[in-house]
């Protein structure tokens, strides 16, 4: 009857699409037109409703679905008829496009989806496409959906995540998928634990992080290098942070005992060799303070050592200084009132 025009005495207007429907129909299906068509609403006398927010393929989708109960829901015209639901207070159609969309959450739809979710007060979708986020994060952070993240959800996967590597990365992808972004890079540094990545991992992503080349940055760098959870028993290398660059000191490469040193210009990212310490060390310790590079203690894989040397970075001259009272590994150094403290070991 409503294709054939017979009876019918409201016409719906969606852009410029024009529905010619039956006012029975319409309110015994929604209440929307149901408070509408039967109180003191100006519609309710009238002979045309102008569908403002709803646009002609919704509004026509949503009519048959209104005279049939059936509806095609596709991922393209999901949003749109959510939003139309909402408007039209049409709860049960709600429902099945929810249901539709659980079942339809992808690596390059879900934060897309999550958003919609929030949007519309849908939980058990939020609930579905979150865990689908945090299952699949190295998947999402690939696609675009990664721009769409809200910095409160990445919080939440940042917490979830197992992998301080991989929470690192998390971060350098969302910071880079929008411009303004990049002032949140230090401020989001505090829910990784860099000193639980690898010192590979530091030494080939971290270091070669721009964003990184900040005090705090270069502070967290240290830190890592330098906790006892990444030192390494069979030999390591001593890193150091000074003014703009890392300073890697000594190890062991192929089993045998190494006197090198290399600075890493984190502002230009090159790396430049430096004359070599005087005695081959690992599990040395390092500091650097007003232009000079210190080297103290360690192992030269047939004694520990008490010996202390300075690099001066401004001619490059290796000295030596007074010896450490006994011989020791991995010491921790700080600097005080121009004094450099040597403790535990």
């Amino acid at each position: 009857m409503r294709e054939a025009g017979e009876l019918v005495d409201i016409n719906l207007v969606f852009g410029d699409h024009i529905i010619s429907c039956h006012k029975v129909i319409l309110a015994g299906r929604c209440d929307y037109f149901h408070r509408m068509f039967l109180t003191n609403m100006l519609e309710g006398d009238s002979t045309e409703v102008v569908m403002k927010e709803i646009n002609a393929r919704t509004g026509i989708l949503l009519v048959r679905y209104l005279y049939t109960g059936q509806i095609e829901i596709t991922t393209d015209n999901a949003q749109d008829l959510l939003s139309a639901c909402e408007m039209l207070l049409l709860g049960a159609l709600k429902q099945d496009v929810e249901e539709f969309l659980c079942i339809h959450i992808e690596s390059n739809n879900c934060v897309s989806i999550m958003n919609l979710a929030s949007l519309h007060d849908m939980k058990t979708l939020l609930g579905n496409a979150k865990k689908f986020l945090h299952e699949h994060m190295k998947e999402v952070v690939e696609t675009y959906e990664i721009r769409l993240l809200q910095e409160a959800d990445l919080l939440e996967v940042l917490g979830e995540t197992l992998s301080q590597e991989d929470n690192f990365c998390f971060i350098q992808k969302w910071v880079k998928s929008a411009d303004e972004r990049a002032e949140r890079f230090d401020d989001l540094l505090q829910h990784v634990s860099l000193y639980k990545c690898s010192k590979e991992f530091i030494c080939d992503t971290v270091m070669e992080e721009r964003l990184m080349i900040s005090l705090n940055g270069m502070k967290l760098i240290q830190q890592a290098m330098r906790t006892p959870k990444q030192i390494n028993p069979t030999g390591s290398q001593s890193l150091v942070v000074g003014d703009v660059r890392f300073i890697v000191s000594g190890g062991l490469l192929n089993g045998v005992c190494k006197s090198d040193c290399h600075s890493y210009d984190a502002q230009s990212g090159q790396w430049t060799t430096l004359p070599p310490m005087s005695i081959a060390r690992r599990a040395h310790s390092s500091i650097y303070y007003n232009k000079c590079l210190y080297i103290v203690g360690g192992h030269d894989d047939h004694n520990y050592l008490d010996s202390v040397e300075k690099l001066d970075m401004r001619n490059l001259q290796w000295s030596r200084l007074l010896c450490l009272p006994h011989s020791a590994v991995y010491i921790n150094l700080a600097i005080a009132s121009n004094n450099i403290f040597a403790v535990g070991g």
